[in-house]
C-alpha cells in the first residue's frame, strides 16, 4: 500500500497520508521523525496501520525527506519543528495519536502541550533536558548544516542488522540536519512538562544516550503513563 494522499500542511512542512480502504474508527495517527530522517522512515508501519483499518500520517519536518531547506534552516529548532508538528495536526478533524521516534518523541510531547490529541506514543524518545540521569552529546557547530550519518554510523546507530549494502542505501537517505536542533537536545535544553493524557514510551537497552536504570524507572513511575523495553527498534523497518 502506498500513500494516495499527498498534502502540504501550512508552513514549510509536508504530510503524507495513506487512507485505508475501511476506517474502523479509531483516532488517526500522526507519525513524527527524528533527525536526519523524513516521513519515509515511516513507511512500513504506516502501510500496515492502514491495513488494519488506521488512518495514518507521516510528516516531513522542514528541511527533511527531500523538501528544500528553507532559509534559516540551521537556526531552526525544536521551536520551529514543533510548529510543523502543530500545523500537521490542525489538518486533522479529530484529534490523532501521535507518535514519535527520538528526537520527534520530544516533538510530540512540546505539540501535546499546545493541541488535543488522543495519546502519545514514544518511540526510543530522546531525553528532555530535566530527566535526572540523563546524557549530553557532544555539541556540533553551528555555523552550517550538520552532513546526513556516514553509512558505518547511521548502521551502528539505527540498524546494526542491515548489511553493508543495506546500510549504504539507508544512508543515501537520510538528510543534513540543523545544528540548532541537535545542539538542543544534545546539551539537554529542552525541558518539557507531561501532558495531561496517557502516553507510552519504549527504548532499545542499547541506547547509550540514557546509560542508567533511573530515568527509565522515572518514566514507568509517571502518572498515566506506562513504559517498556524493547529488544531492538531500527528506523530501517521500523520507524
Amino acid at each position: 500500500m502506498k500513500p494516495n494522499e499527498e498534502t502540504l500542511a501550512p508552513g514549510p512542512a509536508r504530510l503524507w497520508r495513506w487512507m485505508p480502504r475501511a476506517n474502523d474508527g479509531r483516532p488517526p495517527v500522526l507519525l513524527v521523525h527524528g533527525g536526519y530522517h523524513g516521513a519515509w522512515c515511516w513507511s512500513n508501519w504506516a502501510e500496515r496501520l492502514a491495513g488494519h483499518g488506521r488512518r495514518v500520517s507521516a510528516i516531513d519536518l522542514r528541511g527533511h525527506g527531500g523538501l528544500a531547506r528553507p532559509d534559516g534552516f540551521i537556526t531552526a529548532g525544536f521551536t520551529e519543528m514543533t510548529d510543523d508538528v502543530i500545523a500537521a495536526i490542525d489538518t486533522f478533524e479529530v484529534p490523532p495519536l501521535l507518535v514519535g521516534h527520538s528526537i520527534g518523541g520530544l516533538l510530540v510531547v512540546l505539540a501535546a502541550i499546545r493541541r488535543s490529541t488522543a495519546g502519545l506514543l514514544l518511540v526510543c524518545p530522546s531525553p528532555p533536558g530535566n530527566l535526572p540521569g540523563a546524557a549530553t552529546v557532544p555539541l556540533v557547530p553551528e555555523n552550517a548544516p550538520v552532513p546526513p550519518l556516514s553509512a558505518a554510523i547511521a548502521r551502528a546507530r539505527y540498524a546494526p542488522h542491515l548489511s553493508e549494502r543495506e546500510a549504504a542505501a539507508f544512508a543515501h537517505r537520510l538528510c543534513a540536519e540543523s545544528p540548532r536542533l541537535l545542539n538542543e537536545r544534545y546539551g539537554l535544553r529542552i525541558a518539557v512538562i507531561q501532558p495531561p493524557l496517557p502516553f507510552q514510551s519504549m527504548w532499545s537497552k542499547a541506547d547509550a544516550t540514557i546509560p542508567n536504570a533511573t530515568p527509565r524507572a522515572r518514566m514507568r513511575r509517571s502518572r498515566g503513563s506506562s513504559a517498556a523495553p524493547i529488544s531492538a527498534l531500527t528506523t530501517h523497518r521500523t520507524t
